[in-house]
């Protein structure tokens, strides 16, 4: 992918034990520093999965913060796809940590 005004960077894996990949390519816009796509290497070196990041939005423009309301993960071994996306962002706004234990996302 040649996106015009992104960088590419490339991170090699220092323990494929723990990494469970080879490497990982990433685009970052270069005007807001945002993922747009990131690429995943198995231990063989065969494209695994491909992350593609849209939507960005600017959610705190005194802070210059962008967040990216939309992700999709393509297994490109299993032919699985998740998309996760979000219809509103709103910054800073205090969550109880006891929100994120596992009884308080399993309750009905």
């Amino acid at each position: 992918m040649s996106e015009t005004g992104s960088k590419r960077l490339q991170r090699a894996a220092l323990n494929y034990a723990i990494s469970r990949g080879r490497k990982k390519v990433t685009w970052v816009r270069s005007d807001n520093f945002v993922e747009t796509k990131v690429e995943y290497y198995d231990l063989a070196g065969r494209l695994w999965k491909t992350q593609t990041v849209t939507r960005h939005e600017l959610v705190e423009p005194q802070k210059g913060r962008w967040f990216a309301l939309q992700r999709e993960m393509t297994n490109h071994q299993n032919g699985h796809r998740t998309v996760i996306s979000m219809a509103k962002v709103t910054p800073g706004i205090a969550i109880p940590d006891e929100t994120f234990t596992t009884r308080y996302i399993e309750q009905d």
